[in-house]
C-alpha cells in the first residue's frame, strides 16, 4: 500500500515546472509570509528590475525569485524518495527501516501541515523539509546517503521561508519530534520495531505525526529552520541572509548558486 501511495505523489511531484508552477507558488508565500517582502534592500529591488524590465511590484519579483528556488528543491524529491526505497529493501535494522517509513508515509499523506493541494506545488513544501531531514539523520546515522549537510542545512531554511510565522514553528516542532524518535528507536525490541514497521506498509494513511506538541532536542547538534531575509546583490548573484549568520545565494533566475 505504501509503495503504490508514493509511486502515485512522486509521479505528481515530478509534474512540477518551475516556469508554470512558479507563479502560483509566489502568491502563497507571499500570502503567508509576507515579512521578508516588505523591506527588500535597495541593490535586490534594482537587481529584481533589471532582470525583468517590465514588471511593476518588486515584492512579486522577489516572491517569484524564491518561489522557483524552492520549486527546484522540491524537483529534488523523486531522487530523495527513491533513495529512501532501496534503503527501506536494503538490510538494515527494524528500527531504521521503521524511521524511513514513517518518513514517507508523510509524504503520502494529503492533509499534513500544508496540505498537498495547494496551488503550484506549494504544498510539498513541508513533505521536502520532512525527506531531507530524514536523510540528514540516515546520514548521520552511518546510512548510505550521498548529501552536503550544510548545503541540506540551509535548503531546510530556504524551503521554511515559504511557511507562515505558525507553520514555521510548527515544522520546527515536527523536526525536532522526528529527530529525538529516530535517536530513540534503539530503546525499542527489534520485533517491536518490525510490527511497526508493518503496520506503516500496510496502513500509512493511518500514521499520526505531530507538529502541535514541542519537545526539546535530545542530541546536541539536530537540525535547526532560521528565519531569513533578503541580504543583498552582487556579482554572484541574490543573496538570503539567515540569522546564524549563513547566506543561499541565487542567480535573478531562481537558481541557487552557494550555500554559505
Amino acid at each position: 500500500m505504501l509503495f503504490r501511495l508514493v509511486e502515485e505523489k512522486v509521479a505528481v511531484i515530478s509534474r512540477l515546472d518551475v516556469e508554470r508552477d512558479a507563479v502560483a507558488f509566489a502568491e502563497q508565500v507571499l500570502a503567508r509570509n509576507p515579512e521578508p517582502f516588505r523591506l527588500i534592500p535597495r541593490p535586490v529591488s534594482l537587481a529584481l528590475v533589471d532582470a525583468d524590465p517590465e514588471a511593476s511590484e518588486v515584492d512579486r519579483l522577489a516572491a517569484l525569485l524564491l518561489a522557483r528556488a524552492q520549486l527546484r528543491l522540491i524537483l529534488e524529491l523523486p531522487a530523495h524518495v527513491e533513495e529512501l526505497v532501496e534503503l527501506v529493501h536494503a538490510q538494515v535494522s527494524p528500527h531504521v527501516r521503521m524511521a524511513m517509513l514513517g518518513a514517507l508515509a508523510y509524504l503520502v499523506q494529503p492533509a499534513t501541515l500544508v496540505c498537498d493541494d495547494a496551488p503550484g506545488g506549494y504544498g510539498f513544501v513541508d513533505d521536502c523539509i520532512v525527506i531531507k531531514t530524514m536523510r540528514l539523520a540516515m546520514a548521520r546515522m552511518g546510512m548510505p546517503v550521498v548529501l552536503d549537510e550544510g548545503r541540506e542545512l540551509r535548503a531546510l531554511s530556504l524551503l521554511a521561508l515559504a511557511l507562515s510565522p505558525e507553520d514555521f514553528c510548527r515544522m520546527q516542532t515536527l523536526m525536532t519530534r522526528m529527530w529525538n524518535e529516530i535517536h530513540l528507536l534503539h530503546m525499542m525490541t527489534p520485533n517491536v520495531a518490525a510490527a511497526r514497521a508493518q503496520r506503516i506498509l500496510l496502513h500509512p494513511l493511518d500514521v499520526h505525526h505531530d507538529w502541535t506538541t514541542p519537545m526539546p532536542p535530545i542530541t546536541r547538534t539536530f537540525p535547526t529552520l532560521c528565519e531569513g531575509m533578503f541580504g543583498d546583490a552582487q556579482d554572484e548573484g541574490i543573496t538570503i541572509a539567515f540569522r546564524d549568520g549563513g547566506t543561499i545565494v541565487m542567480t535573478t533566475e531562481g537558481n541557487i548558486c552557494g550555500y554559505h
